[in-house]
């Protein structure tokens, strides 16, 4: 029975196209450019998509891990200002903090929990504040690809739901998995990622 859904949502992801692009890497700089025509920042803003991104190899325990290469959004310096976000941004005692080596292979894979209070606490806090100071094409297009996923992470933690809100969770997820087909064209899409595209009709 699983191996039937399973393929039922491997031909519905083809005819959604949200199987990630096939990336073309240079190996001899190890820099991968986008040259898609344009992309979605905001509604009916694009911007050339011609950038490049810096990826480097990166081993793993995962052994479900698929990556190929690991694109490096976070240097050094962007690294630290998180880490002082975190440090320094009071919340209430009964959240738990994230590792405060956040970005280390020693503190572990993060349970969902704490992906959840990163990206509806610190995270909102800090990277907007970091990729709007040099809006370049690369970094607009990360700020919208995490705008649309926290919007669509506070939809779903909402109290409340409606015709609205199932349509806006839609079209941010939509417009998300897009992006990050273009900026992560490495990541393979896995089959939550397919299953998001079913919580509209459960909102």
């Amino acid at each position: 029975m699983l191996d039937k859904e399973i393929l039922e949502l491997q031909k519905e992801s083809q005819i959604h196209n949200d199987v990630p692009l096939n990336p073309a890497w240079c190996s001899d700089t190890h820099e991968n450019t986008f040259n898609a025509s344009t992309i979605l920042v905001s509604d009916g803003e694009t911007v050339d998509s011609d950038f490049h991104i810096v990826v480097s190899d990166l081993e793993s325990d995962d052994e479900e891990s698929n990556l190929l290469l690991t694109i490096c959004i976070f240097d050094t310096f962007t690294l630290s200002q998180i880490h002082h976000c975190i440090a320094n941004t009071v919340i209430p005692t009964w959240i738990d903090w994230p590792p405060s080596n956040l970005g280390e292979k020693s503190h572990g894979k993060l349970k969902a929990d704490q992906w959840l209070i990163l990206f509806t606490i610190f995270l909102p806090l800090i990277l907007p504040e970091l990729w709007s100071k040099n809006i370049s094409q690369q970094n607009a297009v990360l700020l919208k690809n995490f705008h649309d996923l926290v919007a669509c992470t506070h939809i779903i933690l909402s109290h409340e739901t409606s015709s609205t809100m199932a349509i806006s969770f839609g079209k941010h997820y939509l417009q998300y998995c897009k992006s990050s087909q273009l900026l992560f064209p490495n990541v393979l899409s896995r089959l939550n990622h397919h299953y998001a595209m079913h919580i509209p009709d459960l909102l």
